[in-house]
């Protein structure tokens, strides 16, 4: 299930908050009070979640700490059981019981009233039946906690998903979880570099004019608030780089990596006004679709991605803005102890945000500093095609 086995998908949070660098007593106890059906709980919504051990559904042993303790990596998955009757089945219930009243009473229409009882009478059948387990639908997604660094890895993209694993790592371990998509992980960046006055004044950029005359500069699709277009220039700059400067990258703490786009990219118009493209080949960076979509003033917005290390190599698809990671290729473990290749595995998953995590902040030590400007220029000249210009302004 999951982060074990194959290629692996996740949304990636901080916690927020003290947390041990191992599994405490503390915590292992707090997991084993949430595990799934011990508190019976259920949302308004019908939705009931909580903690299982990553074999199957029904594995609620916490009675040790190597059930999921792997060195500083706690693995779980959080089970999430739908209980509610679908609206459907609501909406069948209500119209059986208006044609028995409408058979009954002999007339052609009911009364306000009897369509309200008629209501009342189908949701109190549905939910009768959800309480029995009628409707019960079950699902499980795993989650890898990486105490060492406090990172939470979340296996599923959604939001729906994700905002009840933010709720239940609440209640379990009394701390917050904070999202990674790019608007957060740039605010927490630049916090901690001393550029949030620069994070609060960038506005979009645009490597392309407007693609339709009399359109406005597009800055008004970005409330003032919201800075998720840094996840799409993200892509967009990592995307130069693999072009003008053979996609090398110096990290933060003196690493290089190689960058390459790979198999898929997803644009979307960075002006909200010609709706988006999908490209699918081998090099899709260099595609003739590819730049007349930039050329318009489309920006990638998801993006196929190879990066490599000295150590290894890792294949993905990137979202910028939330940068959500699926299919993610791992290296075969070497070890031959199975406990130790889990543990392994969940090393290479770390190294790897720790390897997207120093791309980022490469990326935004640029775009919040003076060189941006002329950064933007070269991306300017690159997306109408001058290549010359373009080397220039890099130079």
């Amino acid at each position: 299930m999951g982060f074990a086995s194959g290629t692996v998908t996740f949304r990636r949070y901080s916690i927020c908050g003290a947390h041990p660098d191992s599994l405490s007593e503390e915590w292992l106890s707090a997991i084993a009070a949430r595990a799934f059906g011990r508190q019976r709980e259920e949302q308004s919504d019908g939705v009931e979640t909580g903690w299982i051990v990553p074999n199957h559904l029904f594995d609620v042993d916490f009675s040790s700490p190597e059930r999921i303790e792997y060195d500083c990596f706690v693995y779980l998955a959080m089970r999430m059981d739908r209980t509610a009757p679908p609206a459907s089945i609501v909406r069948s219930y209500q119209r059986m019981e208006e044609a028995a009243a409408l058979e009954a009473s002999g007339r052609d229409f009911l009364s306000r009233t009897e369509r309200r009882l008629a209501k009342e009478a189908a949701v109190g059948r549905a939910e009768k039946e959800a309480r029995a387990g009628m409707f019960r639908r079950s699902s499980a997604y795993p989650v890898l906690i990486d105490l060492r660094n406090g990172v939470v890895y979340f296996g599923n993209l959604g939001s729906a998903a994700g905002s009840r694993l933010l709720t239940l790592f609440s209640e379990t371990f009394d701390t917050t979880l904070a999202s990674n998509s790019a608007e957060e992980a740039a605010y927490r960046i630049a916090d901690r570099k001393g550029w949030v006055r620069a994070f609060e004044d960038c506005q979009p950029s645009h490597f392309a004019p407007a693609p339709m005359s009399g359109a406005d500069d597009g800055s008004a699709v970005f409330p003032g608030e919201d800075r998720s277009f840094l996840g799409r220039e993200f892509l967009a700059w990592v995307w130069f780089r693999t072009e003008r400067r053979e996609g090398l990258f110096e990290l933060p703490n003196g690493e290089g990596v190689t960058v390459a786009i790979d198999r898929a990219m997803h644009l979307v118009c960075s002006y909200d006004l010609t709706g988006t493209d999908t490209i699918r080949c081998d090099v899709p960076g260099s595609s003739p679709e590819a730049r007349a979509a930039l050329q318009i003033g489309k920006v990638p917005t998801k993006m196929g991605l190879l990066i490599g290390s000295a150590a290894q190599e890792w294949a993905l698809t990137l979202d910028g803005p939330g940068l959500g990671v699926s299919g993610l290729r791992l290296e075969k473990p070497e070890e031959d102890d199975p406990r130790a290749q889990l543990g392994e595995r969940f090393g290479q998953i770390c190294g790897f945000g720790m390897v997207l995590d120093g791309l980022f902040e490469v990326f935004l030590r640029e775009r919040l500093q003076d060189e941006w400007r002329q950064a933007s220029a070269a991306m300017s000249c690159w997306a109408a095609g001058d290549k010359i210009q373009a080397q220039r302004a890099t130079a």
